[in-house]
C-alpha cells in the first residue's frame, strides 16, 4: 500500500520512492527471495543516483546493501564492483569535505566511513577477492593519513597567519581540557561538561579555518 501511494501522489522519481523500493529490497533480503530483492536494490539504486547523485549516503546505502546481497548469493565478481564503487566514493567525498569540515567533524565523518570499509575488508578476506586488496591497503593508508595532513595542514596555515596564533592556543588548550576530562573514571566523569567542550572547540576550529582563509574580517 505504501508503494502504490508514493507512486501514485508523489511519483517514482523521488526522495520518498527511493526509501520504498530500498525498503522492498531489505524486506525481501531478510525472507531470503533474493530475486526480488536485487531487483528493487537496482530500482533503488538507480532512483537515488537519479536524485541524490552518487556522492549522496543514501545512494551508498543502496550500492552497499546490493553489494552485500550478491555476497550472500555468491555472485562475489558483482559484489566486488560495486564494493570497489563504494571505496572510490568514500575517497572523494573525504577529499572534498577537507574544504569545508573542521578537524572533529572530519573525524566524524571518517568514523561513519570505516565501517563500510570493514565490511569490504571482510569480504576480501573471507571471499579470496586478491584484486582488491592492493586498493584496501591504499585506502587504509588514505585514512590513516588523512587527519594528520588535516592537522599539518592547520599547523603550517596558522604559522603563516599571526592573527591565528591566539586562536590556535586556545583551541589546543581546549583540547587538551577535554582529554583531561576523558582521563577522569566514568563514573566521576562530568558529561554536560563535555558536551560544552565539544561544541567550544568547534566553534575555535570554524574561526580558525575562516581566519587562516583570510575571512576573518569579512561580513
Amino acid at each position: 500500500r505504501a508503494e502504490i501511494i508514493t507512486r501514485k501522489k508523489i511519483g517514482m522519481e523521488t526522495p520518498a520512492y527511493g526509501t520504498c523500493a530500498h525498503n522492498f529490497g531489505v524486506m525481501y533480503h531478510y525472507k531470503g527471495d533474493y530475486s526480488n530483492s536485487e531487483k528493487w536494490y537496482l530500482k533503488a539504486k538507480a532512483i537515488r543516483e537519479k536524485v541524490f547523485g552518487k556522492e549522496n549516503d543514501h545512494y551508498i546505502e543502496s550500492v552497499l546493501d546490493l553489494a552485500n546481497l550478491y555476497r550472500r548469493k555468491g555472485e562475489n565478481q558483482k559484489a566486488e564492483v560495486l564494493f570497489r564503487e563504494i571505496t572510490s566514493i568514500n575517497k572523494q567525498r573525504l577529499e572534498k569535505a577537507q574544504g569545508y569540515l573542521s578537524e572533529s567533524e572530519l573525524n566524524r565523518f571518517l568514523n561513519r566511513l570505516l565501517p563500510m570499509e570493514h565490511q569490504i575488508l571482510s569480504f576480501m578476506q573471507s571471499e579470496g577477492a586478491k584484486d582488491l586488496t592492493a586498493s584496501l591497503y591504499d585506502n587504509s593508508l588514505f585514512y590513516k593519513g588523512f587527519l594528520l595532513q588535516a592537522a599539518n595542514r592547520i599547523q603550517r596555515l596558522v604559522r603563516a597567519n599571526p592573527g591565528a596564533t591566539k586562536t590556535y592556543h586556545l583551541l589546543k588548550k581546549k583540547n587538551e581540557q577535554l582529554a583531561n576530562l576523558y582521563s577522569t573514571p566514568c563514573s566521576q566523569r562530568d558529561t554536560a561538561m563535555i558536551t560544552t567542550m565539544y561544541k567550544q572547540i568547534e566553534v575555535l576550529e570554524k574561526e580558525l579555518a575562516r581566519i587562516v582563509a583570510g575571512y576573518a574580517d569579512s561580513k
